[in-house]
């Protein structure tokens, strides 16, 4: 399960007095009672450090599970979101083995159309690759949304096995600039998949 954490519902929300730290989580569940998270020290923490236009997610290894040495999922805080206001309220999506999702940056300023950081990171992880949470160009930010550009499907070897590629790109769509542009759009890694007889048994 992923979700980030944060509200935007009533003027209380736009105060900076009553800005707090909200983060992003990724938890696994196994449906069973007795292995509810209770708490962060049961996730392994994931460092957000100023780099370039963005950011860089860090942080050590780990293997889930529920026995010890092992850890239920990982986290991070958005960086300074005490100060900046910085949430989660929308959807992130799923595209492979990365998660895209957006944040909101608010302001209290009533003829600013507020803004929100872009980021793609390793679902499983939680690491980045590279730099990410680059800035809105396009006002507050809605759901990122993931489209299938084009599927390519090889020849079959001699078991019957395809090679399969999909391309895929995730669209965002926002409030809108100052330029009238209220689309951005982010290419997702190539999906390769196996298809066609997997084995002869």
């Amino acid at each position: 399960i992923t979700f980030g954490t944060g509200k935007y519902v009533e003027t209380f929300d736009i105060s900076t007095a009553n800005y707090n730290t909200s983060s992003y989580y990724a938890i696994l569940d196994t449906t069973y009672n007795a292995d509810a998270v209770t708490g962060r020290s049961q996730l392994e923490p994931r460092t957000a450090t100023a780099s370039g236009a963005g950011f860089t997610l860090t942080g050590n290894s780990f293997s889930y599970g529920t026995a010890a040495g092992t850890k239920k999922g990982w986290y991070f805080d958005y960086s300074d979101s005490t100060t900046t206001g910085e949430r989660s309220v929308t959807e992130g999506a799923i595209a492979g083995q990365f998660l895209f999702f957006n944040s909101l940056l608010l302001s209290s300023n009533p003829c600013s159309g507020g803004s929100g950081k872009m980021y793609q990171i390793d679902l499983l992880t939680g690491l980045s690759d590279g730099v990410t949470g680059a800035s809105s160009t396009i006002g507050l930010l809605n759901s990122p949304i993931v489209f299938n550009i084009s599927t390519t499907v090889g020849d079959r070897n001699a078991t019957g096995t395809r090679r399969t590629v999909t391309k895929q790109t995730v669209y965002t769509t926002g409030t809108g600039s100052s330029t009238g542009e209220s689309t951005t759009s982010t290419s997702a890694p190539d999906q390769a998949s196996k298809t066609g007889r997997l084995s002869w048994r």
